[in-house]
C-alpha cells in the first residue's frame, strides 16, 4: 500500500509564521539591551584602564597627576613652529601636536587653527589629555580605547581621521585646522582641577580667582584660560577623598537612555560611568552629586552652569530647543581635588557658600 503524505496546510504555516515574529518580537528588546549592557561594560573597562595608568604615571613622576609639561619659552621639538610659546598654554598645544606629529606621522598637525578660518586658542587638556599617557598605555593613534563604544561621531571620524570641508552640516566635519587631530580626541574628559594648579592649589586665595580655569556660561566649547594660568604639576597627593572625587567622565551620557544627552542635564537624571581617584569606576546621576562651584567665582553658590548649544555633528538637546542650559556640576568641584562629589556634603576648603 502507498504511505500517504500530508503537508502543512496553510493556517498551519500562518500560526508557525505568527509564532516565531512573537519570539523575535520578544528576543529582540532583550538582545538590544544585552549589547547596551556588554557596551557600557567596555566603556567602564575603557575608564578603569585610565585609572590604572594615572597610578603608573604618579609613580614615576614625582607623585604628579598626568598632564602637559612644557612651559612658555620651552624649545623642545625638532619642529620649530612648536617651540617659544609665550604662555603655558600654548606651550601644552605644542606639546600635544609635537606628540601627534611623532606618533601620526604627520606633520601638518597643527596646535591651532589659523584665525582666517575661524581658529584661536587650543586647550589640549579638554578632549587630548591622554595623549600624554601615550607610553602608559601602549596607544596606537587613532587609539579605540579613547571612544566609548556609543560615541558614534568619534568612531567615525577615528576611522578617516582627515581633514575635510567644515562649513556644511555632514556628520564629522569640523573647521579644517581641527579636523585632523578630532580623531585623536577622547570620549573621556579629565576635571580641570587635576591640571589647573590654581584650582587645586590655590584655594583660599582669592585673587588666585582670575587665574583659574572655567567654562564659559555661554556655550559649553568655550572655556576662559587666563594667561596667568599654571597648568599641570599638580599632585596626587592632593586628592583629599580619592573614592569620593570624580577624576574623568564622559561628555555624554550615551549608556542610559535611548538618547544621549549632555552629562550636566539633571532633569532627565544624565547617568553614566565615572572614574574616581580610587581607579573605581561606577555609574551614577549627575543630579545625585554635589553642586560644585565656579572657579573664577569662588564665593558664590554653586552649581556652575553653561550653555548646551550642539553642533551638527554632536548629540541634539534634551529639550529639542536649539540650546539649553546645563549643570556642570562634578566637572568642578568646590576645593578642586581636596573637595568631593559623591558620598557626603561639600567641604568648605575656604570658599564660602
Amino acid at each position: 500500500m502507498k504511505s500517504e503524505r500530508r503537508g502543512f496546510t496553510l493556517i498551519e504555516l500562518l500560526v508557525v509564521i505568527a509564532i516565531i515574529a512573537l519570539l523575535i518580537g520578544i528576543l529582540l528588546p532583550a538582545l538590544g539591551a544585552a549589547r547596551k549592557k556588554a557596551r557600557m561594560a567596555v566603556c567602564m573597562s575603557n575608564m578603569k584602564q585610565f585609572g590604572t595608568a594615572t597610578g603608573t604615571y604618579a609613580g614615576e613622576n614625582d607623585d604628579r597627576i598626568f598632564s602637559y609639561t612644557w612651559r612658555k619659552g620651552d624649545s623642545l621639538s625638532e619642529w620649530n613652529d612648536l617651540n617659544n610659546a609665550e604662555y603655558d598654554i600654548e606651550a601644552a598645544a605644542n606639546q600635544a601636536a609635537d606628540i601627534l606629529r611623532r606618533t601620526t606621522g604627520d606633520p601638518t598637525i597643527k596646535p591651532k587653527a589659523p584665525l582666517t578660518d575661524g581658529g584661536g586658542g587650543w586647550i589640549p587638556h579638554v578632549l587630548f589629555s591622554h595623549l600624554v599617557l601615550q607610553d602608559y598605555l601602549g596607544q596606537r593613534l587613532p587609539e579605540p580605547m579613547t571612544a566609548c563604544p556609543e560615541d558614534r561621531q568619534l568612531r567615525i571620524w577615528q576611522r578617516a581621521p582627515k581633514p575635510r570641508d567644515v562649513r556644511d552640516n555632514t556628520p564629522g566635519t569640523l573647521r579644517d585646522g581641527a579636523a585632523t587631530k578630532v580623531a585623536y580626541s577622547s570620549s573621556y574628559q579629565v576635571v580641570p582641577a587635576s591640571y589647573d594648579w590654581y584650582q587645586s592649589e590655590g584655594l583660599k586665595n582669592i585673587s588666585y580667582a582670575e587665574k583659574r580655569i572655567s567654562q564659559a556660561p555661554q556655550s559649553h566649547r568655550w572655556y576662559y584660560v587666563p594667561y596667568a594660568a599654571r597648568l599641570g604639576g599638580v599632585r596626587f597627593t592632593r586628592v583629599a577623598f580619592p573614592g569620593m572625587k570624580v577624576q574623568m567622565h564622559d561628555s555624554h551620557d550615551r549608556h542610559s537612555n535611548s538618547n544621549q544627552y549632555y552629562f550636566g542635564v539633571t532633569t532627565f537624571q544624565a547617568r553614566q560611568p565615572l572614574l574616581f581617584f580610587d581607579s573605581s569606576v561606577r555609574v551614577l546621576a549627575t543630579a545625585d552629586s554635589n553642586l560644585g562651584w565656579n572657579p573664577a567665582a569662588p564665593n558664590g553658590v554653586g552649581p556652575p552652569r553653561t550653555r548646551y548649544d550642539p553642533k551638527p555633528y554632536e548629540p541634539p538637546t534634551s529639550t529639542g530647543e536649539v540650546d539649553e542650559v546645563v549643570d556642570l556640576n562634578y566637572r568642578y568641584t568646590r576645593g578642586g581635588l581636596q573637595g568631593l562629589d559623591y558620598g557626603g556634603d561639600e567641604v568648605n576648603t575656604g570658599q564660602k557658600r
